[in-house]
């Protein structure tokens, strides 16, 4: 496809032709003349910036279609993501012992607000001082997530682990008083 593609541009401009004459005009626009072999001849304008010479890619044009192509809903497993789920309350859980993406997570809490955080690391760190790749608030008696549907997930290249902590973003301080559920690949 792509050589049919590079041989039709290579044609329009006259590459190769000793009959073809092109030139730029004063908008920055390509004019090629092509003279054929039989006695048809013809002018061609580029616009700058507007034309479009053969066609390789895909156009979004649609947020959630391609060339009006939808993905359909399905229940092949192979296409979904399992969840990473707390089995009881607990201060931190391991979603992925190995490098990988984080698409989603969410924390629910009993009676203490704190800190969801989300690190790059194959374990839960210790209590004290951390640096998370992620760090939000959570009121008491209350859920909070993060989600990144509409954009790249955030890449790990340890692991991902996911903590609650009472203290601020920076000094991690357990309460085993939290749901945790993760979306990771």
């Amino acid at each position: 496809m792509l050589r049919l593609l590079c041989a039709m541009v290579f044609l329009a401009i006259g590459i190769g032709s000793a009959s073809a004459q092109n030139s730029w005009d004063g908008n920055g626009n390509l004019n090629v003349n092509i003279g054929g072999r039989g006695g048809t001849a013809g002018t061609v304008t580029l616009g700058a910036g507007s034309a479009v010479v053969g066609k390789v890619g895909i156009d979004q044009t649609t947020p959630g279609t391609t060339n009006a192509i939808v993905i359909a809903p399905t229940s092949a497993a192979a296409a979904g993501i399992t969840p990473v789920v707390s089995t009881a309350a607990e201060g931190g859980h391991v979603l992925k012992g190995s490098p990988g993406n984080l698409y989603s997570v969410y924390a629910t809490t009993g009676a203490a607000a704190g800190y969801l955080m989300i690190f790059n690391a194959t374990t839960v760190p210790a209590d004290g001082a951390v640096t998370p790749i992620e760090c939000v608030y959570v009121p008491a008696s209350a859920t909070t997530s993060i989600n990144y549907g509409s954009g790249p997930p955030a890449a790990a290249s340890a692991g991902i682990s996911v903590a609650f902590s009472t203290t601020g973003c920076f000094t991690k301080t357990s309460s085993a008083t939290a749901f945790f559920h993760g979306n990771v690949q």
